[in-house]
């Protein structure tokens, strides 16, 4: 009796022709024909029909415009909204608050009117779509293929088909189909097929393989090929019905197949196929077989395209546009933003700020710790008390501390938001590779066998589809959104991955100027000055690229891992079954295991990089516009204007600074002060204090 898949819809990728040994004579199978598939809750339209290797080029190239496109739209119009002007910053420190300089930061957006703050959220919210919509706008359908199973000799080929005819294989070659009726066969096709070539011939394990799997694409019969069966035995003794399970491992570990001849008793009554099995079979013979024969059936893959979704992207790309040339008009009236440290070191050395003189010791840590505040209330009750003069300032001393860690760059917070979703993005993707029969089973299912685990996403084998009936029979757009969540969640996880790289990088630079004299790097440098121009805001190129280059490849991978996909199943004579087609999410594992990798590789970067130490012992400023405002206070014998236009440097200065000048008569030598300067510095020690 004969087995029958064709019951069991199941979503899958073509797989190539090449992965398969042909036999000498073997043909190509015939090219995909153009029908439009429709959907009916989503709608879509027709592209073109093409090869399936084209295809799946066309998708990663989809998915790779993705990638390049959504970052430089949001960070390009983030980075305009997230700095702030001079006279906003020097009016935050004057009032004991400080900001985030270069790098971005929602404390900033407190601080900045309520215009680009709506422009800010307009942009915050446009970028959702992108992620949850974007990779599903152009996508593929497939086409599984009920196939039949059917038993022949060992020496069948192209040449002696014709020679098992028969008036009992033209009349009887039926089968049972998946809901109890007898379908038509046609023997003539079946044999044309084999007379042209149209097969591949398979081993033993391949054709099991094929049988037992559960994407069965391009294939609409499998001929097993019977050790005791030969052309000469006749077509009525050697072209045999194959029992529904007459391939499963289960049954036949041995490669053995359960059959009998074509006849209206084989197939009558129905109950017959339930009960025939290599224990009990009456008019059933078990044979060994040597190999298959799979007849190619013709392959409908296309590609398509969803207009509301084509159309929802286009509505938040101008969305995104209009907002940034907005932001701009609204700030060109404004003062130059501060978009680099070193755009906040030359503009406090230009106009040092009085709230934070005689704390050149700060760090970063101690102003969220609440050290500066306290100190600017004092300075201020002093100033109430005596009035404004120099000899009543209020002045800390403090000793410097060792060269800190890059980890203590970024605020604890921010560590902990970072490390939590890149491990939960860790965790899913172990859960899911390891543990395919897992609750999620019914929405997310894997593949059982271990040789499938590690197959791509090429292979029709590798992945499985979803078998939840909620998701099988649910509205597409919800496939849709479940499939692209996981891009939406890596891009917030990147984000804050970046923020934490950015905070580093910065002050690794910030402390670099406690080491060599050089110019600063800032926006717009003034002309005929040494300072010099930024090609990158935050991060440098030598760590940008290679992270970005990680993190598209991240995306991509991804999109293999998790993927919406359609299909419409073929029958035997290859007719569109339109009412079992259907949508659902794909799995696949191992792209998955590859983006665990990936996430393992770019955790395992910043954890390299926040173990190296800082090259000087200057505090810890980071992004805070308080803590570089402390160290901006230059010797009285320091231009004020031209100081930040050449070479400085950050250390002990020779000279007191100007607001100590009436305080003291000279200098103690176990105290000093150390600040940016443009003049001669001396190193700062460890057991000396400073203010």
């Amino acid at each position: 009796m004969m087995g029958i898949i064709g019951s069991r819809l199941i979503m899958g990728r073509v797989k190539s022709s090449s992965s398969r040994q042909r036999s000498h004579g073997d043909s190509e199978p015939p090219q995909g024909g153009t029908e439009l598939v429709v959907f009916h809750d989503l709608p879509s339209e027709f592209l073109f029909s093409l090869d399936p290797e084209i295809s799946r080029l066309s998708a990663a190239e989809t998915s790779q415009v993705d990638e390049e496109v959504t970052p430089l739209l949001a960070i390009t119009a983030c980075r305009r909204l997230s700095p702030q002007a001079e006279r906003k910053l020097i009016n935050s420190t004057a009032r004991g608050r400080w900001l985030d300089v270069g790098s971005a930061s929602v404390k900033n957006l407190f601080a900045i009117g309520r215009d680009r703050l709506g422009l800010w959220v307009v942009l915050l919210v446009t970028t959702t779509p992108f992620h949850l919509l974007y990779n599903s706008m152009i996508f593929q359908s497939f086409s599984p293929n009920q196939y039949i199973v059917v038993a022949g000799p060992k020496d069948l080929d192209s040449q002696n088909i014709w020679d098992l005819t028969t008036p009992a294989l033209e009349k009887c070659f039926l089968w049972p189909a998946s809901n109890g009726s007898v379908a038509l066969g046609d023997w003539h096709d079946f044999a044309s097929n084999i007379a042209r070539g149209n097969y591949e011939r398979l081993t033993t394990q391949q054709c099991i393989d094929f049988h037992t799997g559960s994407n069965h694409v391009g294939i609409k019969a499998l001929v097993a090929l019977a050790d005791n069966l030969t052309v000469s035995d006749g077509g009525d003794a050697s072209i045999l019905l194959a029992t529904p399970d007459g391939l499963g491992p289960g049954n036949n570990p041995d490669g053995r197949i359960v059959a009998a001849s074509f006849s209206k008793q084989t197939y009558s009554p129905q109950e017959h196929f339930a009960t025939c099995s290599i224990d009990q079979m009456p008019n059933c013979l078990v044979y060994d077989i040597l190999g298959c024969l799979a007849i190619k059936a013709e392959e409908h893959c296309q590609l398509l395209y969803s207009p509301p979704i084509c159309i929802i992207i286009t509505l938040t790309l101008w969305t995104k546009v209009m907002t940034m040339f907005l932001t701009a008009r609204i700030g060109r009236s404004r003062s130059a933003p501060l978009l680099t440290v070193g755009d906040a070191v030359a503009s406090f050395m230009a106009k040092p700020d009085p709230t934070t003189e005689g704390i050149c010791w700060i760090s970063s840590a101690d102003i969220r710790h609440g050290q500066w505040k306290s100190h600017h209330r004092t300075q201020e009750f002093a100033e109430m008390s005596a009035g404004s003069s120099n000899q009543h300032k209020q002045i800390t001393y403090n000793r410097l501390t060792r060269r800190k860690f890059w980890m203590k760059a970024p605020s604890i917070t921010l560590w902990l938001a970072t490390l939590t979703l890149w491990l939960m993005c860790i965790g899913a993707g172990v859960y899911l590779f390891v543990n395919p029969w897992s609750p999620w089973s019914g929405y997310l299912l894997s593949k059982s066998r271990s040789q499938q685990l590690w197959s791509f996403g090429d292979d029709t084998n590798s992945y499985e589809a979803v078998e939840g009936q909620y998701m099988k029979n649910g509205p597409i757009l919800n496939s849709i959104v479940i499939a692209n969540t996981p891009q939406l969640f890596i891009t917030i996880s990147y984000y804050c991955y970046n923020s934490v790289l950015t905070s580093m990088l910065a002050a690794a630079e910030y402390s670099s100027y406690g080491v060599n004299r050089k110019p600063l790097r800032v926006t717009w440098p003034i002309k005929g000055s040494q300072q010099r121009s930024t090609y990158w805001l935050s991060v440098p190129y030598q760590y940008s690229i290679p992270i970005l280059t990680i993190y598209m490849s991240l995306h991509w991978l991804v999109s293999q891992s998790i993927f919406y996909i359609r299909a419409i199943p073929y029958s035997v004579r290859d007719q569109p079954m339109v009412e079992a087609e259907t949508s659902s999410v794909a799995f696949s594992p191992l792209p998955m295991f590859l983006s665990v990798l990936v996430v393992g590789v770019m955790v395992c970067i910043l954890a390299w990089l926040a173990l190296r130490r800082f090259k000087s012992v200057m505090p810890l400023a980071g992004a805070c516009s308080a803590a570089i405002s402390a160290a901006c206070h230059p010797p009285k014998d320091d231009s004020l204007d031209t100081a930040a236009l050449g070479m400085v440097i950050w250390g002990e200065t020779i000279a007191p600074p100007a607001w100590i000048t009436g305080h003291f008569e000279e200098v103690e030598d176990q105290k000093g002060h150390c600040g940016f300067t443009s003049l001669d510095t001396v190193r700062p020690l460890l057991t000396k204090i400073y203010a």
